[in-house]
């Protein structure tokens, strides 16, 4: 997908019409998606950090202008309500799923890098095209959005292999995974036993979260290992599935974990 180069009806239904001060050098096309960035000011969404989901824009506002400046123009836009967006492979199963900006006027189910609710599809139009029912949604932790929790699964060290040992847990609601760790329910006592765990969402590996695994670290019983910092491709939709891949495994001979992999769940409305 590209950048807005024309303007295009979004069909957009109910809500409530608010100006918002435009950021400096940006062209809103009508139609387009609308975030504000951290400085507060409008422009088009896309899969962007720090911004929050205001609407759509019901006209067409170009702050590239000689004397262009931020906070120059307005933008009229529409909050709430719902409208169609583009979506690539729209399908009928899409329906109910969270949506998450993408490009100006198109949204996607999962993949973001910087996941912005923009709402939940509620009407499949065609292959290319949902109607949305857009909320205001943040992309950044916040109590008031976020509620926190935790997926746990146990595993004897003896059954590690090269390979998933979690495979396809079904996630069901959108939010991100965090730094996850391992709690020692039974000690691993024979020396010189190795593993390397990695988190997947879908096929896609989280960036950081490994854990290593060693006879010297699997003893004593309530023993606490975390892994690295999740730093990326840690966000999951609705629907998506979270597995956990073991590596570079010297097999254990006993012992058995807890896998700990927190999260923090976006509240829908």
């Amino acid at each position: 997908m590209a950048d807005s180069s024309a303007n295009w009806d979004p069909k957009a239904q109910e809500g409530k019409i608010h100006e918002f001060l435009m950021e400096d050098n940006v062209h809103i096309y009508k139609g387009d998606g609308v975030e504000a960035n951290a400085a507060g000011y409008a422009l088009p969404m896309g899969d962007d950090a720090n911004c929050v989901f205001l609407g759509v824009a019901i006209e067409e506002v170009d702050n590239t202008l000689t004397g262009h400046s931020q906070g120059g123009k307005k933008v009229r836009v529409q909050m709430g309500g719902n409208a169609v967006f583009l979506k690539a492979s729209a399908a009928q199963t899409d329906l109910g799923l969270s949506a998450y900006a993408s490009y100006d006027k198109t949204v996607v189910l999962s993949g973001a890098s910087n996941p912005m609710i923009v709402g939940r599809v509620i009407e499949i139009i065609d292959t290319t095209h949902v109607r949305v029912q857009m909320k205001l949604a943040e992309n950044v932790p916040d109590t008031t959005h976020y509620f926190y929790g935790a997926f746990c699964f146990h595993i004897k060290l003896a059954k590690l292999a090269n390979g998933d040992i979690v495979t396809n847990f079904h996630a069901p609601f959108a939010g991100e995974l965090l730094m996850p760790s391992v709690v020692v329910s039974d000690p691993a006592t024979t020396a010189s036993k190795l593993a390397s765990l990695n988190l997947e969402i879908g096929t896609t590996n989280v960036t950081g979260g490994g854990i290593d695994l060693t006879s010297a670290n699997m003893t004593p019983l309530g023993a606490v290992v975390d892994g690295a910092a999740v730093t990326g491709n840690n966000a999951f939709s609705a629907g998506d599935h979270i597995s956990i891949e073991a590596s570079s495994v010297t097999a254990f001979v006993e012992g058995e974990i807890e896998i700990i992999v927190p999260f923090r769940g976006l509240l829908q409305a």
